[in-house]
């Protein structure tokens, strides 16, 4: 196994991620995290507003009369929902 080094200090890194003596993996790996959770929240609200535009489409249907008009927006709800599925199933 290659020996790593910090880049900032140029120390050898051991296996814990307090190994360096300069905190700077640390430091990478608290940043890690936090970016973790805003992608997270970015992700559900991208779904949330599928989910919203979905339900308009569920709307739509109930004040046309319209059969295409009312199939079209019956496909577009289903497609809509099945990308907020799968943008929920990309959160880490």
């Amino acid at each position: 196994m290659k020996q790593e080094y910090c880049p900032m200090c140029q120390t050898a890194l051991g296996t814990s991620l307090t190994s360096c003596p300069c905190g700077w993996r640390a430091l990478v790996a608290e940043l890690e995290a936090s970016l973790a959770i805003v992608r997270n929240d970015a992700l559900e609200d991208a779904a949330k507003c599928c989910d919203d535009e979905a339900d308009k489409c569920d709307d739509a249907v109930k004040w046309v009369g319209d059969r295409k008009y009312i199939a079209n927006c019956k496909a577009a709800a289903y497609a809509v929902r099945d990308r907020a599925a799968a943008i929920r199933a990309m959160k880490g």
